[in-house]
């Protein structure tokens, strides 16, 4: 007698189904997943724009601005870093003479996050424009200045805030992100 190695096709399909059994349980799980990490990728990258803007006022012993533009859809935002306080972080030519820019080492090298980077992430309610000057001898902001930025994916948001003294943090605006203090 011959023995015929392999899977039948009941075997085949009943495997099959349940692959697609568990497929259907995981995708939602798996978006949920993915629109989270989108807000906390661009939290923490506008975090970051911060920290580093606070200690380039104090090691450069100058002004150094984090200023942020917001579009009309609140989804078509920039954030820039620079010693220019009146800088447009929309431009990507470091070149341009208004362009969010910091001189290292002789070269203007463009500090900029983007819009582009976090599809579908929409920053802070209205259009417009946020800045946070660092004063480099202590790295703390100037009073009056709006130093939050809402951050916001589907239900899910984070805020990035800045106190008076300088100290930036993240916390969870209500939408139950793990891991960061509620607001």
């Amino acid at each position: 007698m011959h023995k015929v190695n392999g899977f039948t096709i009941m075997e085949l399909m009943i495997a099959v189904s349940i692959i697609g059994i568990i497929a259907m349980i995981a995708v939602p799980n798996m978006r949920a997943y993915m629109d989270k990490h989108r807000v906390i990728s661009a939290a923490e990258a506008i975090y970051q724009q911060l920290i580093y803007a606070r200690s380039e006022a104090i090691s450069r012993s100058q002004n150094v601005v984090v200023r942020g533009a917001v579009g009309a859809d609140t989804s078509n935002w920039a954030v820039g870093v620079s010693t220019n306080t009146s800088c447009n972080p929309t431009l990507t030519d470091a070149s341009t003479a208004s362009a969010c820019v910091l001189d290292v080492g002789g070269t203007n090298v463009l500090k900029r996050i983007a819009s582009t980077e976090y599809p579908g992430v929409t920053l802070n309610d209205a259009p417009g424009l946020f800045t946070v000057t660092f004063d480099p001898t202590r790295g703390t902001i100037a009073v009056g200045e709006n130093g939050t930025a809402y951050v916001r994916y589907g239900n899910y948001e984070l805020r990035v805030i800045v106190s008076v003294i300088g100290r930036a943090r993240i916390c969870a605006g209500g939408s139950g992100v793990r891991g960061y203090s509620p607001c």
